[in-house]
């Protein structure tokens, strides 16, 4: 959901799918020159350059528990509020980002759906509007438009779908939207052949302000197993302030998994507190990303938010960077088209998020192409990672498919002006040579291909290729550096601060000057085995179009243009802007230092390094 406010109270047309609240302002700044973690600073190395670009988540169905069983879980979303207390959002702790750790999990989740799951979701297109009419019709939509043969099954209903407890505990649905009762709405989804999906939150309240299932996890699960549901998404909302998220995931787990009655599990905590790091071990799917909006950036901000995280992706646990989007509007069919080749190659969840009873041709043509999603439901369970930028916008991703030297590869445009993409076998991870290629949107056998495959990409727009060969030298997995990390230098006013959507829940601040000894950071340590151009994906956050000086080494400064990173109300610390920057780095330890001598430059999260040699 999207944002909610400190208060407690129904927000019908503001609340979101997976919201969270403001947080408070940065603390005081430590204008030394030290390292973060209080070590002196590393010097500058030899010299370096930088190019710029700039570019801008089978059940029984008789209703009755039963069977073996299973847990199954910018865009524009808020920070979590800091104020204490169960009547408020948890805020998140200043702590080192885990997503450069490796999670020690128990065990992983049971595999109830080996595949990213299928379906569709009330919240972007009803909000708070949705009863058991829309969910029948939607039902019956599913079937008669081929979406239920195309692999999608779950009819899922977000927030507001309920209205109070009873003197026993057990959650009760809203009787004006749902007179006939959950049961009986998922009993009619069941007779199509489908499956049912519920919506609650970890804590007191829901995003909307309605009952969370805090403290009542055994009852509520058991309710859903008695109602037939298949499939239940978790929110994050007014948490008590010093919950760990883990833990309250787990209980809810734990409370499915007694049931006895299989359930898919979906959390959402829009990757504050590193999910793709314990979410393996207790549910299906769990959101790396604030909540998405219907435009192109929020799109982007998400895809490259949830690229960070493959190897926490495999068959019955996935990264979630949210809902599609498709055809609700606010993007033309190409970007729609895009979004859903880039899902699909992430291996992620392929949940509609429009009004499927009036969509139009073009909408139905691409939520149900067969051959896009088969990408996103092959066995192997691999989300496909960037594996060539050129520095102007034009990407190549690339996703590993089960058969032996197959691939699925997005030629992506980013920019605004259409561009020639060129996909090199070797970047794929393929040897040189002869290989296949198919044309995935066009339905079209393109032949015995050597070497590399260009073609002219659109503006927005995406050619999408299954290009099988022979195997060769895989392709590098991103590497993430935290801006707040203690490896870092900061100097001036530089400081880190609490950003729920930063990378570990934490920003710095303050860089550039306004008035101020100008702030700097210098990521120190970012690692390459040989000389040579790579790609870094700087994620930032700026209230308007911002600038920094970019020094690689000691080198000449390059002046790179931040645009706004798309904060909704005015909340800064909203949603996170992505830049792609190709910079020439030598072979071992390589610095990157980030600050403006004139203005404020933005404040930084990460960024990640694509480093193939």
């Amino acid at each position: 959901m999207g944002r909610v406010h400190p208060v407690v109270v129904a927000l019908p047309i503001f609340a979101a799918a997976c919201g969270f609240t403001p947080s408070g302002g940065p603390p005081l700044p430590d204008t030394s020159e030290s390292n973060i973690d209080g070590s002196a600073p590393q010097s500058m190395s030899s010299s370096g350059g930088v190019v710029d670009a700039s570019i801008g988540s089978d059940a029984s169905n008789d209703g009755t528990a039963g069977g073996q069983a299973m847990d199954s879980a910018s865009a524009n979303a808020s920070p979590k509020d800091s104020a204490s207390a169960d009547a408020s959002p948890k805020d998140s702790a200043p702590t080192e980002s885990s997503s450069t750790q490796q999670s020690s999990l128990a065990s992983p989740a049971p595999i109830f759906t080996a595949t990213p799951p299928m379906g569709w979701n009330d919240w972007n297109a009803f909000h708070s509007s949705i009863n058991e009419d829309i969910v029948k019709m939607t039902a019956d939509a599913m079937v008669s438009s081929g979406m239920q043969a195309a692999g999608y099954q779950f009819v899922n209903l977000d927030d507001t779908w309920m209205s109070t407890r009873d003197s026993s505990g057990q959650i009760v649905a809203n009787a004006s939207k749902f007179p006939d009762g959950i049961a009986a709405v998922a009993q009619y989804v069941h007779s199509k052949g489908l499956k049912m999906g519920i919506y609650t939150c970890a804590g007191t309240s829901t995003c909307a302000g309605l009952p969370g299932s805090y403290g009542h996890e055994v009852e509520d699960a058991q309710t859903y197993a008695s109602w037939g549901i298949d499939y239940v998404k978790e929110d994050f909302c007014y948490t008590p302030s010093a919950a760990d998220p883990k833990t309250l995931y787990t209980t809810m787990h734990d409370a499915i998994v007694a049931t006895g009655r299989p359930m898919v599990f979906s959390l959402c905590d829009w990757g504050v507190d590193s999910p793709w790091d314990f979410g393996p071990g207790i549910a299906n799917l769990w959101r790396t990303t604030a909540d998405i909006n219907d435009n192109f950036n929020s799109m982007l901000q998400n895809l490259d938010s949830t690229s960070e995280h493959p190897s926490a992706a495999g068959p019955g646990h996935f990264n979630d960077p949210d809902m599609l989007e498709v055809g609700n509007g606010g993007m033309t069919s190409d970007e729609y088209r895009s979004h859903f080749s880039l899902w699909a190659i992430m291996a992620a969840p392929l949940i509609a998020g429009t009004d499927i009873t009036k969509m139009s041709d073009d909408t139905k043509s691409i939520l149900t192409n067969t051959e896009v999603i088969a990408v996103d439901q092959d066995p192997a369970g691999i989300q496909g990672q960037l594996v060539a930028d050129d520095g102007n916008g034009d990407q190549v991703w690339s996703k590993r498919l089960h058969t032996a030297g197959a691939r699925a590869v997005a030629l992506f445009n980013r920019s605004s002006a259409a561009a020639t993409v060129t996909a090199r076998w070797t970047d794929l991870g393929l040897a040189p040579g002869n290989a296949q290629v198919r044309d995935l949107w066009q339905h079209q056998d393109l032949g015995q291909v050597q070497d590399s495959y260009s073609t002219q990409v659109g503006s927005h727009a995406v050619v999408m290729l299954n290009v099988t060969g022979a195997e060769g030298t895989p392709p590098p997995m991103p590497v993430t550096y935290p801006a707040a990390s203690g490896s870092n230098t900061l100097t001036g006013m530089a400081a880190t601060a609490g950003c729920s959507v930063c990378a570990g829940g934490m920003k710095v601040t303050l860089l550039g000057t306004s008035g101020m000894q100008a702030g700097t950071i210098q990521f120190n340590g970012v690692m390459a085995s040989t000389s040579g151009l790579k790609t870094i994906v700087i994620e930032y956050i700026s209230a308007g179009s911002l600038s920094a000086s970019v020094v690689v080494n000691g080198g000449a400064p390059l002046t790179v243009q931040f645009g706004d990173s798309g904060p909704p109300y005015g909340d800064i610390d909203s949603e996170v802007g992505t830049h792609v920057l190709q910079v020439q780095l030598n072979a071992g330890a390589n610095t990157i230092a980030f600050s403006n001598s004139t203005a404020l430059a933005p404040d930084l999260s990460a960024i990640s390094a694509f480093i193939r040699d």
